[in-house]
C-alpha cells in the first residue's frame, strides 16, 4: 500500500512539507493544568507566530501575547486572534464551529473569575499576612475554575486550528515541538501549585 506521503506526491507532484503546528487536546489540558493557566500566554504567542509564518502578515507574537496582561485590551486582541483564524478557515472553504464572540466571552469569564479570586485572597489576608484556610480553599476553587475556562477556550480553538493545518495542500501536519517557553511556564505553574498547596495544608493559627 502507498503511504500518505507517496499518495500526496503522486497527486500534487511534490513531496509534502512537514508542518509542526498541531497541538493535541491532551497536551493543551496537561500544559494548562501544570502551568496553572499560564500556558495561555505561550499558546497565544505560538499560534500567532504560526499565523505570521503561514500568512507572512506583519504581526508581533510576543507583544500579542503580552497584551493578555491588560484586562480590557486583551479582549480586543482575543477577538483579533480568533477572527484571523476563522477567516483563514472560511477562505479555505472549511466548515468551522469557531465562534469569535464565544471565545471573547470565555476570556471575559476568565477575567471575572480571576478578579473574584484576587478579592477572596485580599479579604482573607493573603496580601498582608497568612491566608486563612477558608480563603485559601475558596481561592483555589476559583483558580481551578479559571484554569478550566482557559482549557476550554484553548482546546476548542486549537481543535479548529488542527483541522485547518491538516487541510493544507502539500503539507503534512504534525505535532508542534515542546518549546523552552512552554517548559518555563510549566515550571512557574508548578511553583504556583506549591504555594497553593502550602496555603491549603497550613495549620490554622
Amino acid at each position: 500500500h502507498e503511504t500518505d506521503t507517496q499518495i500526496a506526491h503522486l497527486t500534487t507532484g511534490a513531496t509534502p512539507q512537514t508542518l509542526p503546528y498541531q497541538i493535541s487536546f491532551t497536551r493543551v489540558l496537561l500544559m494548562m493544568v501544570m502551568s496553572y493557566g499560564l500556558y495561555l500566554f505561550y499558546w497565544f504567542y505560538l499560534t500567532w507566530k504560526q499565523y505570521r509564518d503561514h500568512t507572512r502578515a506583519e504581526v508581533y507574537p510576543i507583544w500579542h501575547a503580552l497584551t493578555l496582561f491588560v484586562p480590557i485590551y486583551s479582549l480586543f486582541r482575543t477577538h483579533a486572534h480568533m477572527h484571523s483564524f476563522k477567516e483563514l478557515m472560511l477562505n479555505a472553504g472549511l466548515s468551522t464551529n469557531l465562534s469569535v464572540g464565544g471565545a471573547v466571552l470565555l476570556m471575559l469569564s476568565y477575567w471575572v473569575v480571576s478578579v473574584i479570586g484576587l478579592a477572596i485572597t485580599w479579604a482573607g489576608g493573603g496580601f498582608s499576612g497568612e491566608l486563612s484556610q477558608a480563603a485559601a480553599l475558596a481561592s483555589t476553587v476559583t483558580g481551578l475554575i479559571g484554569i478550566a475556562v482557559l482549557a476550554w477556550l484553548v482546546s476548542y480553538v486549537q481543535e479548529n486550528l488542527n483541522l485547518y493545518w491538516a487541510s493544507l495542500a502539500n503539507m503534512r501536519a504534525v505535532n508542534a515541538k515542546i518549546g523552552i517557553g512552554e517548559v518555563v511556564f510549566v515550571l512557574l505553574g508548578l511553583i504556583s501549585w506549591g504555594f497553593t498547596l502550602a496555603d491549603l495544608v497550613r495549620p490554622p493559627v
